[in-house]
């Protein structure tokens, strides 16, 4: 491994260039424009320049229409699958980074800049280390596809499509988690409530970005205007925010609309104060998942609509049918109608398998430390392959800020990544 470890300091330099060209472009999902840009013209460019990477490191490329695209290389009837997304999060108030957030910036050797964590830097990561697998020139049991996306961040439309004209892998793996391995992750329900105001002289306005817990929010009518603010935080760790939802519905405003009425007492009744679900019915713990979560996202109106937004993340334990039940009853008592914006199934694997057995020999190898099976809340690409888990490219303790001014990842973890995916790749399509 030692060889290993010095063949990647040798080309770091050129991983870091490359990492730059795709840092560099603001990737964030758009209308289409174009044949081969179902998502924009910036997400198109990125595709293009990935490809123009792997093709300088010798690759076999392939494109599904602007979709997704990869490349394939090794031999066999089989296919492992790494799995990422070249789309971001756009990168908000730039007056909230230290540095441009499109630009790749090294400090102490933490770098900087969007999508460096969430995914291009890992999933550049895999690359390389395919690119370390192809110089040894050994023979191949199975080939390996590499897939990047370009909608994992808003609609998986991409990796949809993909894999209506491709076949699954035998198993495959996403560079867009945590080490060790994620073998599991919760289920996903955002939802909205919507509420008839009839009333244009109440206003409520909320600048969160979706998936944050709600940390601002301005209240007017025709006597009262007021403010709230709370703390930022990724919604699938409300724990870690300070809800501005909250705040408004515990304040001692005159709300002399029915409706506000009606709005604010559910929220009191069943969501405020309570980040796990208990006053909702929704909580939910499971020996292996672990703990539901809830989160208020964000309330506002809309052409004289109210709505309230949550995000729920729970484990195989709680069933969709069983949540949607309850929410419907919910929403029927305050006179609200529910709406569906976004449903993911949970993820489990096994760990007892012989493709986990071998990401977790890689990870031993590589760092020297037990390799123990996780569960997040997050979503990763592992969910659209039928066996499949997140593998990297964070390591524990390790604060990303993905979605997030600054986001970050140390050089050392990303070159460490290398190595593991390299290890990895070898177990799975060449050692026998």
């Amino acid at each position: 491994m030692k060889q290993i470890g010095k063949k990647i300091n040798e080309f770091e330099n050129t991983y870091l260039n490359d990492l730059q060209k795709l840092i560099r472009i603001p990737s964030v999902h758009q209308d289409r424009s174009g044949k081969e840009e179902p998502f924009g013209k910036e997400i198109r460019n990125c595709f293009d320049e990935f490809l123009k990477i792997g093709e300088r490191l010798g690759f076999e490329s392939f494109d599904d229409e602007g979709y997704a695209c990869g490349f394939v290389m090794g031999e066999g009837n089989e296919e492992i699958a790494v799995l990422g997304h070249l789309d971001v999060v756009d990168a908000g108030d730039p007056s909230l980074w230290n540095d441009p957030p499109y630009q790749l910036s090294n400090h102490d050797g933490i770098l900087y800049g969007r999508g460096v964590n969430d995914d291009k830097g890992p999933l550049l990561a895999a690359l390389y280390a395919m690119y370390l697998l192809k110089q040894k020139g050994l023979p191949f049991r199975r080939k390996i596809r590499l897939i990047a996306g370009g909608a994992e961040e808003t609609t998986w439309e991409g990796i949809r499509h993909y894999f209506e004209k491709y076949p699954q892998p035998l198993f495959g793996f996403s560079p867009d988690g945590d080490f060790p391995i994620v073998n599991g992750e919760m289920g996903i329900m955002k939802f909205s409530f919507l509420f008839d105001m009839n009333d244009s002289e109440i206003s409520i306005v909320s600048d969160t970005p979706n998936n944050l817990v709600c940390d601002h929010i301005i209240y007017k009518d025709n006597e009262t205007v007021r403010e709230y603010h709370g703390k930022r935080a990724l919604s699938r760790h409300p724990e870690r925010g300070q809800n501005a939802v909250w705040q408004f519905v515990e304040d001692d405003i005159p709300v002399r609309n029915e409706t506000l009425k009606n709005c604010i007492d559910l929220l009191k009744r069943y969501f405020a104060h309570d980040n796990k679900g208990m006053k909702s019915g929704l909580y939910a713990n499971d020996e292996k998942m672990g703990e539901s979560s809830l989160c208020l996202t964000k309330m506002y109106t809309d052409n004289h609509i109210l709505i309230v937004k949550l995000d729920l993340r729970y484990p195989a334990t709680l069933k969709t049918e069983e949540i949607k039940a309850k929410l419907e009853e919910i929403a029927k008592q305050a006179d609200a109608r529910l709406q569906i914006d976004e449903e993911k199934k949970c993820l489990y694997l096994d760990e007892n398998s012989e493709f986990i057995k071998a990401l977790k020999d890689s990870y031993e190898i590589v760092i020297g430390e037990k390799a123990d099976c996780i569960v997040k809340k997050g979503a990763s690409y592992a969910r659209a392959l039928e066996i499949g888990v997140a593998f990297g490219a964070s390591f524990p303790g390790e604060v990303s800020d993905c979605h997030m001014p600054n986001e970050k990842m140390p050089l050392s973890s990303l070159k460490k990544a290398i190595e593991i995916y390299y290890e990895a790749l070898y177990r799975l399509t060449i050692k026998s």
